[in-house]
């Protein structure tokens, strides 16, 4: 038993030699990612950098094979070049996530892992010079490998994570959450890679000849995949069965079923194509083949309908022209297939891939697009209210319908999230350094919200409620707020609630008992005596147009930083001083052309009377 126990961990070391022999790289790769993902929180661009080595790697690694397997001189290039290459991107990146990280960062990401993962599915057989065979058994072998170690690395994990709690629960040992975590980093992206890179051959043990299809992957096709494709195109045509019979435009929630389609039934044609080209063809098999593209076809041109309508209303963002190249594709390729049946699949990633790498960077990128696009129409826009004149913002307070000021507000919020401030410099320099309409303002660190509210508080711009909408003011009153009154008294909070039936707060004075309370419906707080004698009330339409507040907007918010902008003094008569009020949080609702408070909650000072 010993001798076996031994053998084991000889053949482990001996395999995993190969491994890091091979790919030696990729495995340095995935340990450093590993280790800033789990241990160096702060390093994003080193995170970023580490995890892109992976994958470039690996197929550094394949073509250096590939080209090996011609006796090819360059067989030693494609590893400095996949250095020189991850280096030049690295030094690209700010290592200050919120600088340089915003939403079209990851749009770039995923394109790159994308074209990177398509390259190591058909580059290296290409450069070998095999065929449509060999490159369906290098990507089956490539699959059957990761989902099996992915299985073996998860239960891996759980395992250890297992045994982590019982030393935790058996000897009192304090495990840190974060263990956890970094264990699974661990088998999900170290263990897992080096397990899958052991079992994938070499390029050079590719052969042109007939593959065999796995029982597996025959029953995953027909009867997971086939019914899963059936049903979305029976759903997408009874769609445009619909969209005919009513002669209307396609909605662009279009796109996401035929996306999905798309994705699920091209890895069903990929995954089948041997049945259905080889000899031994399969009926059912040679059937989805020879109709899927065909029946895409139309689709693609619906999708692409739908999105040339969301993009006419709204213009281009990122996601909407990445969806519109990859629907380009779709038909491309739809079209391509449905003329040439027999071809070999391998049109569809290189196609892919060729697609990506022409949209990724330039004039043709989806940041460029994007940014141009929504950029053009801001401007457009604020020229056409008067509110920007030879590229700088000008004050012109006036409202316009509430629809296209969400929309004006959207369009600065995302051009502030996708490109932080870089569209925006003269306008930075031009707004307030204080802004008391607008809370936790900082002009050196701003959300994209804040950022949108700025801009339309400096010009001026303001929503016009629509017909029986409804309009508030929300107050809040910033915490660690001082408010001096002086003088010996008794302090009171109290909350009022306008549909609660609350019948007030009582007062001791002098003897004498007083009533506070909001009246008619909400317009009016008073103080009155036990007899309903009114003694004072202020009245919230007129307090609230003293402060700058207009019944036209459909909502607004105030949180200012001095306390007696938000308190009021009510007279108590027959010398008992004065009833300072102090609001505290606020809500009200505008209704029949007066302000009523819906709730609040009050501060509430009655001073003695030899010292109101």
């Amino acid at each position: 038993m010993k001798r076996l126990n031994l053998q084991f961990f000889i053949d482990t070391g001996k395999a995993f030699k190969v491994v890091l022999i091979r790919f030696p790289l990729a495995l340095i790769s995935a340990g450093l990612f590993v280790y800033f993902a789990g241990f160096s929180h702060h390093d994003h661009a080193l995170l970023v950098t580490t995890g892109l080595g992976l994958p470039l790697f690996i197929l550094a690694s394949f073509i250096s094979e590939a080209l090996a397997s011609r006796d090819s001189p360059w067989k030693r290039l494609p590893t400095p070049v996949a250095i020189l290459l991850l280096i030049l991107y690295g030094i690209t990146l700010n290592t200050h996530f919120g600088s340089d990280f915003h939403g079209t960062f990851f749009v770039r990401l995923a394109c790159i892992l994308l074209v990177l993962h398509l390259a190591i599915a058909f580059l290296p057989t290409i450069i070998a010079r095999l065929d449509g065979n060999a490159m369906w058994e290098f990507n089956k072998t490539l699959l059957a490998r990761f989902v099996i170690t992915a299985f073996y690395s998860a239960v891996f994990y759980v395992g250890t994570a297992l045994a982590i709690v019982s030393i935790n629960e058996l000897f009192n040992v304090r495990v840190d959450d974060d263990v956890y975590f970094r264990v699974w980093l661990f088998f999900a992206f170290f263990f897992h890679t080096a397990l899958f890179l052991g079992g994938i051959p070499a390029i050079s043990e590719l052969r042109n000849e007939y593959v065999e299809v796995p029982v597996w992957i025959q029953f995953l096709c027909k009867f997971i995949l086939l019914p899963l494709v059936v049903l979305y195109f029976g759903i997408l045509y009874l769609y445009l069965l619909k969209v005919a019979i009513q002669w209307s435009w396609p909605d662009g929630m279009v796109g996401y079923p035929v996306f999905v389609l798309s994705v699920i039934g091209g890895f069903t044609a990929l995954l089948m194509w041997p049945l259905s080209h080889n000899n031994s063809q399969i009926p059912w098999a040679k059937s989805f083949w020879r109709l899927y593209f065909p029946l895409v076809l139309p689709l693609s041109v619906v999708l692409l309908l739908a999105l040339n309508r969301r993009i006419g209303d709204y213009g281009f963002t990122e996601l909407r022209y990445s969806g519109l190249v990859l629907a380009l594709w779709l038909f491309g390729i739809s079209l391509y297939y449905a003329l040439r049946r027999q071809s070999s699949f391998r049109m569809i990633p290189i196609s892919l891939c060729g697609t990506l790498l022409v949209c990724m960077a330039g004039p043709l990128s989806p940041r460029h697009i994007g940014q141009q696009s929504q950029q053009s129409r801001l401007e457009k826009m604020l020229t056409a209210e008067g509110w920007l004149a030879e590229g700088e913002l000008k004050q012109n307070p006036h409202a316009i319908p509430s629809t296209e000021y969400d929309q004006l507000l959207s369009m600065i919020s995302y051009l502030r999230d996708y490109y932080g401030l870089e569209p925006f410099q003269k306008w930075v320099e031009q707004l307030p350094d204080e802004l008391p309409e607008l809370p936790g303002w900082n002009k050196e660190n701003m959300s994209a919200y804040q950022f949108g509210r700025a801009i339309t508080l400096h010009i001026g711009a303001s929503p016009l409620p629509a017909p029986g909408s409804l309009r508030y003011i929300n107050l809040n009153l910033e915490n660690e707020t001082s408010f001096e009154i002086g003088g010996a008294g008794r302090f009171y909070s109290t909350q009022l609630h306008r549909y609660s039936g609350y019948k007030g707060l009582e007062l001791e004075l002098d003897g004498n008992t007083l009533i506070l309370e909001h009246v008619n419906n909400g317009q009016q707080l008073a103080i009155h005596d036990e007899s309903d004698e009114m003694i004072d009330q202020i009245n919230f339409t007129d307090w609230l147009a003293e402060k700058g507040f207009d019944s036209s907007h459909p909502h607004q918010g105030y949180s200012p930083k001095s306390a007696e902008e938000l308190s009021f003094i009510l007279e108590l008569g027959s010398n008992r001083g004065k009833l300072h009020i102090l609001i505290k949080q606020a809500q009200f609702r505008f209704e029949d052309d007066k302000w009523h408070l819906d709730s609040g909650q009050l501060f509430v000072f009655a001073p003695d009377p030899d010292n109101g």
